[in-house]
């Protein structure tokens, strides 16, 4: 979970989800952060993996100094002034600067596509008819549809969900197969999505990190 300003006539605080991976990167919503065209995030507090999450358990801190670093909008940014959100853009990558958190977590990506009918999970901090905002919520399904860059599922979602995992289960180990970024439905983790995680990643911490 995660508190964060955006600025835009005034600053504001809001709360979301994402994917810690490798201990370091959280993958979460582009809409998060960014707000086509002048409303950035200045500032973010990261709670890892509570029960219930709040500002007494966020000891990962991003400021105003080293968060347009630290984060990346690879495509979203990139949209016609006053047209709808492109969902197909819709994910970020936060750096937190070193390992905040022991294990492997989750990996990004599959072996293969995923397909309709395939069983996912999702997590998250969701606020609405679902719960509190603060409670980690978690969920299970089935893929209902994919069109190009988009997955929907039969998941009941709802504010603060997003930014959240879509994952499956392979040889025993979680797999990143999509952000939430709408209603019942995510930003595919596909080949165009990879090259933009590897290429930021490998920016981060060198060529040569394992």
């Amino acid at each position: 979970r995660r508190s964060y300003k955006k600025l835009w006539l005034g600053s504001s605080s809001y709360h979301g989800s994402g994917a810690l991976v490798e201990g370091r990167f959280v993958v979460t919503a582009a809409h998060n952060v960014f707000n086509y065209p002048g409303s950035w995030l200045t500032s973010l507090n990261v709670t890892c993996g509570e029960l219930v999450a709040g500002e007494g358990n966020a000891p990962i801190s991003v400021d105003i100094s080293s968060v347009k670093d630290a984060v990346s909008i690879p495509r979203y940014a990139f949209r016609i002034f006053k047209r709808a959100k492109k969902y197909e853009f819709d994910y970020a990558f936060i750096d937190l600067g070193e390992r905040k958190a022991e294990g492997k977590g989750f990996s990004v990506g599959l072996t293969r596509p995923v397909r309709v009918q395939d069983e996912i999970l999702l997590a998250g901090y969701p606020g609405g008819e679902i719960s509190d905002g603060k409670t980690l919520y978690f969920a299970n399904g089935i893929v209902s549809d994919i069109k190009g860059n988009l997955i929907a599922y039969d998941i009941k979602t709802a504010t603060g969900n997003s930014g959240g995992p879509v994952w499956m289960i392979e040889e025993g180990a979680p797999h990143l197969v999509a952000v939430h970024v709408m209603n019942s439905g995510g930003r595919l983790i596909n080949e165009v999505f990879l090259k933009d995680w590897d290429e930021w990643r490998k920016r981060r911490v060198g060529q040569d990190d394992t």
